[in-house]
């Protein structure tokens, strides 16, 4: 019976433990979706959260710190898009005393305080729910605050509407309490008699019109609406001053930017005000300013001083992907920045680079970044140097991170960092202190000759660590395409023409044979000369024919001369220039003619006593040109004219013959065909020497009782029609 029970206590441990891990399997895959793993990649840099945040860690969230792009644990995961929609999450960012564990760090309500922060809703537009708040809290549950069924429309903060009965007294005891949200809502709850569905909160006029951005005090009953009647009760949000916002679940980040003014107890938001692939300041999509009241933070009789700050996110049956990227903080040393980009010039001067500037594309750019701590925010502390550079328009060549007055640097970039950027390292050492407050970041690059006008994003250089996080960005600018224009003729080097014809000629223009962008190939521009004399595309009928850089033209016959002429065509965009392509245009004579042939040819060989084949020297020339239309045959013939004979006379005692193959002719006083040929084009041209090899074509057939000497005769070669 004992072994019985064991044997089943262990079965069931193998079970439940194969069932965990199943579970934890699958929620670690979901968490990788392709809509994550494309904010993960597009997540604008910001502060290591680590240190001064504090997950939340209620049951079933997928609250977690993920690594940037460059930044480790710099992005807030609060919830992550839904695998079960029976699964429901909210999930918390609270700042906290780093070095500890949960400890709130709570921010001084006393003096004007700044906040600057990036969230993003998932891409599942208005398929999204439910949306994210900044908070401010000071609930005795500190970095563990969360209000009691919180997921869905409560955000995590708002009373979770969870019952039919009771009224707003009970909905806002389970909200979070002494605090203050602001909500980017993504999903409009507006179902009337929404009983127990907890689907009734943006009942007023504006939030029920789509995503809004709005606030209120969760933990106040004055913040709530009920509607039914007992055991069938409801409840709505009161929204304070609420505003509506484009769906922000776009697959896009979206920036925030909130300053807390204690002269006015008042909280101003920008929302969307900076593009998130620059940085750059944009006109914010929705702003407002609210005046908060401390009371609610605090007692009636003691209003509230400092508050926790945060972040929350929560799904539904629904959910989104809701990340957040903090990169201003109150408490944060506070830095003056500056920058300057400059590029080489031809003279080997540095200037001065402006946003938006054009550049040449293969110029060398200089970057340099500088932060000084303000005085009244010193604290030692070592920092991690990250250069966030990355354009393929640019190779970088060198870097390095230094202080001002200082022979070494804190740290150069090596091949290997420059290569592969972004370049991050951590610097052993104290920086940023009252003897050294500013560090500087220097970067060499060189402009990769793109083949259409690119925009060089601004680069920017951060410093962070546990107690400083500041980035210095650089201006953007173009570097102007650069072309390495080439000109080829399509077909045959040599145009070829009767009389009274015009020669078309079909080119091409290339970036050394790749094809012109279309947009840059607008600027192309050609021009040509016949026999030295210009003319226009227009006046040789000049077309661009298609889009990859193919031009035909027209050289009229009246141009041309016979023989030889020379078209020459010249190419340029912009600032590029092609080297001149010299076209030959032959008017042929409507002959059957010798192209080349050499005025004296030779033999040379050792006679051996014995009948033997004495070979041809090197330089026999003899080409045939057919400058006649239409397909046609021909022949070759030779002769000998004068016989062969010595200084004195004497005749060699042997013959001229013309060998091929096992067949031989002696070349005699009368004709005899050497070469017979058609031709299919209009002056073709046929290197008749070019098939003979050592022993086939003319040679020297010598008797045994040859003398020695040199021998002299007269070859004649003819050209005759062939039927």
């Amino acid at each position: 019976m004992g072994r019985k029970q064991l044997y089943q206590l262990f079965l069931l441990l193998v079970i439940c433990g194969w069932g965990l891990m199943v579970s934890n399997s699958a929620q670690a895959a979901i968490t990788r979706d392709d809509d994550m793993l494309a904010a993960i990649a597009s997540a604008p840099p910001g502060f290591s959260l680590d240190r001064g945040f504090s997950p939340g860690r209620s049951y079933g969230a997928a609250d977690r710190l993920l690594d940037g792009p460059a930044i480790p644990k710099q992005i807030a995961q609060l919830t992550n898009d839904n695998f079960n929609q029976m699964y429901r999450q909210v999930g918390v960012l609270w700042s906290k005393v780093p070095g500890t564990q949960s400890q709130p760090r709570r921010i001084p309500l006393t003096r004007d305080q700044h906040w600057s922060f990036w969230l993003y809703f998932g891409n599942k537009g208005d398929k999204a729910a439910d949306g994210m708040t900044f908070t401010l809290q000071n609930a005795a549950t500190g970095t563990d605050a969360l209000a009691r069924g919180g997921s869905g429309q409560s955000l995590g903060v708002w009373g979770g509407d969870t019952n039919a009965s009771g009224d707003t007294s009970y909905i806002s005891q389970i909200a979070l309490q002494k605090s203050w949200a602001l909500e980017f809502d993504t999903h409009v709850n507006n179902v009337v008699n929404s009983v127990s569905q907890a689907n009734y909160f943006d009942y007023e006029a504006v939030p029920s019109q789509g995503p809004h951005i709005a606030s209120n005090y969760p933990g106040e009953k004055g913040s709530y609406q009920i509607f039914g009647s007992r055991g069938h009760y409801y409840f709505g949000l009161k929204h304070r001053q609420p505003k509506l916002m484009a769906n922000p679940s776009n697959g896009r980040w979206h920036h925030v930017t909130m300053d807390w003014q204690k002269a006015k107890s008042q909280m101003t938001y920008a929302y969307n005000d900076r593009d998130p692939q620059t940085g750059q300041a944009l006109t914010p999509e929705v702003q407002d300013s609210i005046s908060i009241d401390l009371t609610k933070l605090g007692t009636p009789d003691q209003p509230a001083t400092s508050a926790v700050w945060g972040l929350t996110g929560a799904t539904s049956s629904r959910g989104e992907n809701n990340l957040a990227v903090v990169d201003q903080e109150p408490g944060q040393m506070r830095f003056d920045v500056d920058q300057d980009t400059q590029v080489v010039t031809a003279d080997g001067q540095r200037q001065l680079v402006h946003e938006g500037d054009r550049i040449p594309g293969d110029a060398e750019v200089f970057y340099h970044f500088k932060a000084t701590g303000q005085p009244d925010g010193f604290r030692t502390s070592d920092t991690t140097a990250v250069v966030l550079g990355s354009s393929p328009a640019l190779k970088w060549l060198a870097g390095r991170v230094q202080q001002p007055g200082q022979s070494a640097p804190l740290y150069a970039f090596n091949a290997a960092e420059l290569a592969e950027p972004p370049m991050s390292h951590a610097i052993g050492q104290d920086v940023f202190t009252k003897d050294q407050p500013t560090v500087e970041t220097e970067l060499q690059a060189k402009g990769q000759s793109p083949e259409e006008d690119t925009y060089v994003a601004p680069q920017t250089a951060i410093y962070y660590g546990e107690n400083h996080y500041v980035a210095v960005r650089s201006v953007g600018y173009y570097l102007k395409r650069k072309l390495n224009l080439k000109l080829e003729k399509l077909g045959t080097p040599t145009a070829a023409v009767v009389p009274q014809a015009d020669a078309e000629i079909a080119g091409r223009l290339s970036n050394n044979g790749r094809t012109i962008q279309p947009d840059a190939m607008a600027d192309s521009k050609l021009s040509f000369s016949v026999n030295g004399k210009p003319y226009t595309f227009t006046q040789l009928d000049g077309a661009w024919t298609g889009a990859t850089g193919q031009f035909k033209l027209r050289v009229p016959a009246a141009l041309l001369h016979q023989g030889k002429n020379k078209l020459t065509i010249a190419a340029t965009n912009r600032d590029d220039v092609a080297p001149d392509l010299t076209i030959p245009i032959i008017q042929l004579s409507g002959d059957l003619v010798f192209s080349a042939i050499s005025p004296e040819n030779g033999f040379a060989g050792q006679l051996t006593g014995t009948r033997q084949l004495i070979s041809r020297d090197n330089g026999w020339k003899l080409r045939v040109r057919d400058e006649r239309a239409g397909e046609n045959r021909w022949k070759l013939q030779a002769s000998l004219a004068e016989p062969l004979r010595d200084e004195r006379g004497h005749l060699l005692q042997g013959d001229m013959v013309y060998q091929t193959g096992h067949e031989q002719k002696v070349i005699g006083t009368d004709p005899v065909v050497v070469h017979e040929q058609r031709t299919h084009g209009l002056g073709e041209e046929t290197d008749v020497i070019g098939g003979w090899h050592q022993n086939s074509g003319m040679l020297i057939r010598v008797h045994g009782g040859a003398t020695a000497g040199q021998y002299q005769g007269e070859l004649r070669w003819q050209l005759a029609d062939a039927p």
